[in-house]
């Protein structure tokens, strides 16, 4: 079975998975969590926020 993988441009219905994600303090510093970057990412007109 092969699956895909797609990136989208942020849209609202996406929020309530993206705030509700989670991953152990040890990966938190590999990558930005939804919950600290989703509202600057969206006030910023220079930031594209983008869904995998």
């Amino acid at each position: 079975m092969s699956g895909s993988i797609r990136l989208v441009h942020y849209e609202d219905k996406y929020k309530e998975n993206l705030l509700a994600f989670f991953l152990p303090k040890e990966q938190e510093e590999f990558t930005g969590m939804p919950a600290d970057t989703l509202e600057p990412a969206l006030q910023d007109v220079n930031r594209h926020p983008t869904v995998i």
